[in-house]
């Protein structure tokens, strides 16, 4: 048989769980919905911090932010860039070859809001975005492509 999960950690996440579906149910009461995903993360933090949070218990941890994430999705991948690193930084983490197709439509939404046309320009970074890319503008500048 596996590693036994701390049966205090496994009531912990059962409660998390019902506070957190019983705060959703009480007319969407997203306070009470969250105090219990920071409960939660206020029971494990001590295992964290002794390094004694096993790797089954963080998979059940896990399925449990997975389950509050499904339902508030305040979770996400923090984007390259976001804390500011610079250019060498980006490039050291193997920036995305951005293909010409995109840089066609980066170029047609420069133009679009040139001859301030808002509408083609938000249609075209909605394009942008569904090709898998983020466009910045930057003041004074080219665009920035992610």
């Amino acid at each position: 048989a596996g590693v036994e999960v701390d049966e205090k950690l496994v009531k912990a996440v059962k409660s998390a769980l019902k506070q957190f579906s019983d705060g959703m149910n009480d007319d969407l009461n997203t306070p009470r919905a969250v105090a219990a995903l920071f409960g939660l993360m206020k029971s494990v933090q001590p295992l964290i911090n002794k390094a004694t949070l096993t790797k089954p218990a963080a998979s059940l941890v896990a399925d449990a932010l997975d389950e509050f994430n499904s339902v508030l999705g305040i979770f996400y991948e923090i984007p390259n860039g976001y804390f500011g690193e610079d250019a060498e930084d980006a490039d050291a983490g193997g920036d995305v070859e951005v293909p010409e197709s995109v840089m066609d439509l980066v170029r047609q939404r420069t133009s679009a809001k040139e001859a301030k046309d808002w509408t083609a320009a938000d249609a075209l970074r909605d394009a942008i975005a569904a090709a898998g890319f983020a466009v910045k503008d930057v003041k004074g500048g080219e665009p920035e492509i992610t």
